[in-house]
């Protein structure tokens, strides 16, 4: 019996000595932080993500193409600009859950910023640089990450330093109530040296929408606004190189 023990209780050291040392080898995946704006599309890590299309202003993708050089196949948005949508190379997903490390997985799962599910897109000006990004909450992420996707608007107005945003906080319309106690309409802008940053953030119901159906008591989770959009535009030079 205490052999038995004995062999499990090394198993487990094994197999947990062995994901450790896989965990520490994963190196460092790139993502929409990675992208610089002003940058060439020749000079963007194409290899390193994954699933181009053309983008639909922060929605679903439209037609696949494969990588950023292809920009010119995305029509042109009222500025000009050509929207790719890409997403995270899931190489490390599949080696956390390879490894069963739930820790890799929570960092590595998806296409995320700040652990929430996110639809990003490069913004690409006829001259075939990177003109802005976009990061928009999923609405397709579960239920609990879905809720919480407004409450990232604190870690990206921490990026770029918590100070100096000039934020305004809408008062609810006819058409929107509060949830419990909280009600977020909040839009928020930033100009720096050489770019410009769009921060909009909601949390609250629209019409219709509640905990329960009104004619059979019957809960009903999901229905909320819950959703955040960040937009980052160069202003730099003509010829940022």
């Amino acid at each position: 019996m205490k052999r038995t023990v004995l062999s499990w209780a090394l198993i487990v050291g094994l197999t947990s000595a062995g994901a450790a040392v896989l965990a520490q080898g994963f190196g460092t995946r790139a993502d929409i932080w990675a992208i610089e704006l002003g940058a060439s599309v020749r000079d963007l890590p194409v290899r390193e993500f994954q699933e181009y299309a053309c983008g639909s202003n922060g929605g679903p993708p439209r037609k696949p193409i494969a990588g950023f050089a292809d920009y010119e196949t995305c029509a042109p948005d009222g500025s000009g600009h050509h929207e790719v949508t890409f997403r995270y190379d899931d190489e490390f997903e599949y080696r956390a859950r390879a490894i069963r490390s739930e820790r890799m997985l929570g960092r590595y799962e998806g296409t995320t910023v700040f652990g929430n599910p996110v639809i990003i897109s490069v913004l690409i000006d006829s001259a075939g640089r990177v003109a802005g990004v976009r990061i928009v909450s999923d609405p397709r992420a579960s239920l609990v990450q879905r809720e919480k996707a407004y409450s990232i608007r604190s870690n990206l107005r921490s990026r770029y330093a918590s100070q100096g945003w000039d934020c305004v906080d809408r008062e609810p319309s006819e058409r929107q109530r509060p949830i419990g106690r909280i009600f977020v309409n909040q839009v928020c802008t930033k100009d720096l040296e050489d770019r410009q940053l769009f921060l909009e953030a909601h949390y609250f119901r629209k019409p219709g929408q509640g905990n329960t159906d009104p004619a059979t008591r019957e809960l009903t989770p999901g229905q909320f606004e819950s959703s955040i959009r960040f937009e980052m535009y160069w202003t730099g030079d003509d010829d940022p190189g």
